[in-house]
């Protein structure tokens, strides 16, 4: 939805030296990659929030974890970031319209064939 943060949770593990922090990374429509910091929520799970944004915006987003050995491990995708694109909210007022078509020409049809076979 237009303007609605959107939250993401990604499950970190380090074995060996522990998790030091996980960022999220963010760009909108291929600008500046903005980070965040993400926040340890229990077990093996961080989340972070990239901020609402207006209709048509492309985010892309990566989480990039760092370890207490100074490793640094980036998201293991075929693509190094995640997509998606703010589409606006379905208008309440179109569902009407949408639904009454097809009830229509079902009602039209129907009503055809009683008559054929009447």
């Amino acid at each position: 939805m237009p303007e609605e943060n959107v939250t993401i949770s990604v499950n970190v593990t380090d074995a060996l030296s522990e998790v030091q922090n996980v960022t999220l990374w963010y760009t909108t429509n291929g600008g500046e990659w903005i980070p965040v910091n993400m926040t340890w929520e229990s077990g093996d799970t961080y989340t972070g929030e990239i901020p609402g944004q207006p209709a048509g915006t492309n985010v892309q987003h990566k989480i990039v974890a760092y370890d207490n050995a100074g490793n640094v491990a980036v998201e293991e995708y075929e693509l190094t970031y995640h997509a998606y694109t703010v589409i606006p909210e379905f208008p309440l007022a179109m569902l009407l319209p949408l639904l009454m078509f097809p009830t229509s020409v079902a009602v039209a049809l129907a009503k055809k064939r009683k008559q054929e076979n009447s």
